[in-house]
């Protein structure tokens, strides 16, 4: 499957892809299919910029989550996290990745 990949205000993901914006191809059809193909496909800087870093005793195991500081955005109506890595992509399917903001 084909999809669009953009990153906003995640320097080090996109610095792992090389570009803030452009076209992958994976096998697979779930937004947790493409994490673990860009992960692959992208190396350690990537992995690193999204999952969480283990603490305490989860250092020892091989416990990945996303980042909760990471957010992703598919087709620009659909938000994905952890909890929801099983979200269905399409052909086409537009995802973006973007930095958690908080403010008020």
């Amino acid at each position: 499957m084909k999809v669009r990949i953009e990153t906003l205000a995640l320097p080090m993901l996109a610095e792992a892809f090389g570009s803030k914006r452009f076209d992958f191809e994976f096998e697979g059809n779930t937004a947790a299919d493409l994490i673990d193909a860009l992960g692959r496909s992208f190396g350690k800087k990537c992995e690193q910029a999204l999952y969480e870093r283990a603490k305490g005793k989860d250092k020892e195991k091989k416990v990945r989550r996303l980042d909760p500081s990471v957010q992703i955005l598919v087709n620009g109506r659909t938000w994905v996290n952890q909890d929801s890595l099983a979200t269905p992509l399409t052909e086409g399917s537009i995802v973006v990745f973007m930095l958690l903001a908080g403010g008020g």
